[in-house]
């Protein structure tokens, strides 16, 4: 008797692979790892891995839509004159910025919470212009100590 033929599905290699959500209880695409004995044994563990970074994407944008990219630091628009123009008025008044206000004050400029960031910037930054720290606070004007 003759075997009947079905005709081959064409697939497009151009369209990217989609997986449907995991069943409640399972671990196909919620935690990967190449290190972990189960993940080793299973058979699936590509496709879980494509899985897994496709979480880890929606995790990421997810992230960034409630809070600015730590990594996403933009110090173009901070400007040290008018930095050093505040700052003297702050000590003008008799109450100098202390170095927690002057990193806040230079992170809500560069909308950045990367206070390491901010940190790194301030120490390039601060022998190129009139300020100064003494005793935790920032102060407008050469130094009279040095």
């Amino acid at each position: 008797m003759k075997n009947v033929r079905k005709e081959a599905q064409k697939v497009n290699l151009l369209k990217p692979v989609s997986f449907p959500d995991s069943p409640e209880g399972d671990c196909f695409g919620k935690e990967y790892s190449s290190h972990d004995k189960d993940c080793s044994l299973c058979a699936d563990i590509e496709t879980c891995a494509i899985k897994y970074q496709e979480f880890l994407q929606k995790k990421k944008n997810q992230f960034e839509k409630e809070a600015y990219p730590l990594d996403m630091s933009d110090f173009e628009g901070v400007s040290m004159k008018k930095i050093e123009i505040l700052i003297k008025k702050y000590q003008d008044s008799g109450q100098p910025a202390s170095m927690a206000e002057f990193i806040e004050l230079i992170a809500s400029l560069a909308k950045t919470q990367d206070t390491l960031a901010v940190t790194e910037w301030i120490k390039r930054k601060l022998p190129l212009s009139d300020l100064y720290i003494k005793d935790g606070y920032i102060y407008a004007g050469k130094n009279s100590s040095n």
